[in-house]
């Protein structure tokens, strides 16, 4: 008897388990202060909340976006051309262009702004460009020869671009520096000016960084709301990393494992198929239970009855991620038709519990392995006594 009760304390507590069971998931969600996770109950009102899901989008990080004016700035190559009128032109040379109405066109040779943002211009001296657009840089010159020559007037073209540029790398067709135009281009246009990435968009993480912050967003997020696409700014760095979406699935089903996540969207009843179905013999589907990261707004959106448990603070705003278990009870109509419409998402785990009997059968298992060897050796015993 004193065999029998030790095996079976030590049965109950080390008898392998593919994980907790539903009551044991459960019991530990009402100690929320202590484990800091969400237990929440699956039905339409909690799927209606999580469909809500907001999305990360680059205006969160960089609200103040607008166009770029490109300005010329150090290391720019620039060409100044100037046209004279009238006789004994400043910079018109005998063999000069003789343009209709006595005006002579000359093309100075390019000049490079210096670290220090300033050129020198022939008759003109030293002239600060840094910071102007070449429109207004023309004014400058305009003004600096109107006591030296009659009427001149200026075009300055910038030849090399060396200040209103992009950097692109990653996994993109094409990487390397791009000139932001006049035109103003967005983060996606100069990812296309780059190629496109290699891989799915879906895949497809874009950091951006831009003075010394790095921002991460996937570019199938930027592709579904172009609306969030946010304007390139000069010396923005732009890196595309692969990082292939997935969510996991283990328990009592056929194939545990770590799954792709499809372009298209799956839900939990998919996955669960994917795993090729629960374990008759062993799963129980009163609670197929999805661990996630969750977000705060998600999380107050979900109706009040249905949270069985949470941690003082879960849903306060501006909090960060919150862990949430979500269970749907696949043992009746209305949690089958909830497992349909349970989308899920990146790095999500769903988990199969094994049912309570589960474990006691191995328990019944263990005795007879444990007991057997004394019954077998008493009955030896007995025969050999009756042997004599």
């Amino acid at each position: 008897m004193m065999f029998l009760a030790a095996s079976s304390i030590a049965g109950c507590d080390q008898i392998p388990t593919l994980g907790p069971h539903v009551g044991e998931i459960v019991d530990e969600a009402k100690l929320a202060q202590r484990h800091g996770f969400v237990l929440v109950n699956v039905d339409n009102g909690v799927i209606a909340a999580i469909n809500r899901t907001p999305h990360d989008t680059l205006r969160q990080h960089f609200a103040d976006d607008r166009p770029v004016v490109p300005r010329i700035g150090p290391g720019d190559v620039l060409s100044i051309t100037i046209y004279e009128s009238g006789t004994g032109e400043l910079f018109a040379p005998p063999t000069a262009q003789q343009l209709p109405y006595g005006t002579t066109k000359e093309a100075l040779p390019p000049v490079t702004v210096d670290p220090h943002g300033m050129f020198s211009l022939p008759f003109g001296g030293t002239i600060h460009a840094a910071g102007r657009t070449p429109a207004e840089l023309q004014s400058v010159i305009r003004h600096r020869l109107g006591g030296r020559t009659l009427q001149p007037q200026v075009i300055v073209t910038v030849l090399s671009d060396k200040t209103n540029v992009v950097t692109v790398t990653g996994t993109v067709r094409n990487p390397g520096r791009f000139r932001i135009s006049p035109a103003s281009e967005t983060l996606m246009q100069i990812v296309a000016d780059a190629g496109g990435s290699t891989g799915l968009a879906t895949d497809t993480v874009l950091q951006l960084t831009r003075d010394r912050r790095q921002v991460a967003i996937r570019l199938s997020d930027l592709l579904s709301f172009p609306q969030q696409d946010i304007h390139a700014q000069p010396g923005d760095y732009i890196n595309l990393v692969q990082d292939p979406r997935y969510y996991l699935v283990y328990g009592a089903v056929y194939k545990s494992g770590s799954y792709p996540l499809p372009v298209d969207k799956i839900t939990l009843s998919q996955a669960v198929s994917g795993a090729s179905g629960m374990i008759d013999a062993m799963a129980d589907s009163r609670g197929v239970f999805v661990f996630r990261y969750e977000f705060p707004q998600v999380v107050r959106d979900i109706p009040p009855r249905q949270i069985v448990s949470a941690p003082a603070g879960a849903n306060a705003a501006g909090a960060a991620m919150v862990p949430v278990v979500y269970r749907v009870d696949m043992k009746t109509a209305a949690g089958i038709f909830d497992a349909q419409a349970f989308q899920l998402r990146d790095r999500d785990l769903v988990f199969v519990p094994s049912a309570p009997t589960v474990d006691w059968q191995k328990f019944l298992d263990l005795f007879r392995l444990t007991t057997s060897p004394v019954v077998s050796g008493t009955t030896s015993a007995i025969e050999i006594n009756r042997g004599f």
